[in-house]
């Protein structure tokens, strides 16, 4: 039988635990920070390189005001992307993030990636979906813990 020891985490190659430990209070920063760099250029793309006449034309044509509703995406993913690189507003950024995928999800295919295989639109979409689901996670655990430091002190 195992037990579920809650105390420190192993690592998964202990080999590795010098470095794993000093780099582990960057781990959660680190993670958001890429998340965000990874949905700068998406939103630039759709706010400034015409990607939002094509999105609303095409992906998004059945939903009512598509070019609108493209802009609006344009700028969720440009501005909150840099604010969760900032680490500015990033639960109500994860929320509205998780909204927006789950209505392009069901609505239009998956949004952007509609346009592809739809073999690639579901990876593409659940890839999306699971990590800013285990970034509003990550941040429940975070506060969670800043709450119980607090309430020790």
């Amino acid at each position: 039988m195992m037990s579920a020891d809650a105390g420190t985490p192993r690592p998964i190659l202990p080999s590795l635990a010098r470095i794993y430990q000093p780099l582990a209070p960057y781990g959660y920063a680190f993670l958001r920070a890429c998340t965000g760099a990874m949905l700068i250029p998406h939103g630039a793309q759709k706010l400034f390189f015409g990607g939002a006449a094509a999105l609303g034309g095409k992906t998004l044509a059945a939903w009512p005001a598509p070019l609108a509703w493209a802009y609006g995406i344009g700028v969720l993913e440009f501005v909150g992307g840099a604010l969760l690189v900032l680490g500015l507003l990033t639960r109500p950024i994860a929320l509205l993030l998780v909204v927006f995928s789950a209505c392009t999800s069901t609505k239009a295919g998956c949004g952007t990636a509609a346009v592809f295989s739809t073999r690639f639109s579901f990876w593409v979409c659940a890839s999306r979906f699971c990590s800013v689901v285990a970034d509003i996670i990550r941040s429940i655990a975070r506060s969670a813990r800043n709450s119980d430091k607090r309430s020790r002190s």
